[in-house]
């Protein structure tokens, strides 16, 4: 970002940008909201087992 600032104030093209990495995203809430929802799921079960 600073680089373009730079480039613009220079009066030359700003450089081309990095490219974007091909790692996988990940959302967290909904990593959470699964994980949560199985360890609840287990839980039950475990429960109706024990009782």
């Amino acid at each position: 970002m600073i680089a373009m600032i730079d480039a613009q104030r220079k009066g030359k093209k700003p450089p081309k940008p990095a490219p974007k990495s091909k790692e996988n995203v990940v959302d967290l809430a909904s990593m959470l909201r699964k994980s949560l929802a199985k360890e609840s799921k287990f839980q039950t079960e475990t429960r109706r087992v024990l009782c």
